[in-house]
């Protein structure tokens, strides 16, 4: 049950992560007038601040055991989805990345704390099997991110479609930070 409930986790984590990782470009350049270059670079603060917290963020998994890190993870996920719903026609670019920002802690901080405690509730025998198991769910994710942004965005991308998402996304956020905090492990 504790394999199964990383798997889950990470499925949840990267259909929030591919949701607004696909649909915000295709908001950018439908609502948001801009072209394919510019909603591109729009986006870079979000992989660029993962980058940079990665470090942080191996450090405190050593240190306290995933679930802290986890947790803190999981609350950026929620403010940042929440913040998706600041996002309206017009909005400064400053906002804007604010949001890819905040948006971008969480990725190190949960795929780093969901690896850790798969090591750490995996027998030994089963590491293998189960890393590829948490790939497959990486594309279980993606693929739940897609089926909802083509349901949403089917008609063509709008700022209340956008919103209809980040709703949807906090509630998973929300239930991810709810998991976080009861997870065990300590890698």
């Amino acid at each position: 049950p504790a394999i199964v409930g990383v798997f889950v986790q990470f499925a949840a984590v990267t259909f929030i992560f591919y949701s607004f990782f696909f649909g915000l470009p295709i908001w950018l350049e439908q609502v948001g007038g801009y072209d394919a270059r510019a909603a591109g670079l729009l986006i870079l603060p979000l992989t660029g601040m993962a980058v940079i917290v990665t470090p942080i963020a191996s450090r405190l998994i050593a240190r306290t055991g995933p679930r802290v890190p986890l947790i803190i993870g999981s609350g950026f996920m929620l403010a940042g989805t929440l913040l998706l719903l600041t996002l309206e026609p017009g909005v400064p670019v400053s906002l804007f990345l604010l949001v890819m920002l905040v948006l971008g802690v969480p990725n190190a901080f949960n795929n780093l704390g969901l690896q850790a405690v798969l090591y750490a509730v995996t027998p030994r025998e089963r590491i293998s099997w189960a890393a590829g198991q948490f790939q497959t769910f990486r594309y279980v994710g993606a693929t739940m991110a897609a089926a909802v942004l083509g349901s949403v965005f089917k008609t063509g991308a709008t700022t209340a479609g956008l919103h209809t998402i980040a709703i949807v996304l906090a509630v998973v956020a929300a239930a991810l930070l709810v998991a976080s905090a009861v997870t065990r492990g300590r890698s």
